[in-house]
């Protein structure tokens, strides 16, 4: 693992076998984070972005007890996949 610092932006990269992954923004909210990242393939050079959303309020066992904060992930998810 390889970290970077940029104009106050710290970038972490990591390679897996022939791919390299960098984390470029990290969004910490109250129910979900949302990582930026940026995947290279270092044999063809191809670049993908991509955005990660994970739920962090899910309960170990059974549901949330209430749909509203999974419904503030959904949302925002919904208008990136529109866009």
């Amino acid at each position: 693992m390889i970290i970077h610092s940029r104009d106050d932006i710290t970038i972490i990269v990591c390679i897996i076998i022939r791919f390299e992954v960098s984390l470029l923004r990290l969004y910490e909210l109250a129910d979900y984070d949302v990582r930026h990242l940026e995947v290279v393939d270092l044999e063809t050079e191809k670049k993908h972005r991509v955005i990660h959303m994970n739920y962090t309020r899910w309960p170990d066992h059974g549901m949330p007890e209430s749909a509203i904060p999974l419904l503030q992930v959904i949302i925002p998810l919904l208008q990136v996949i529109v866009l």
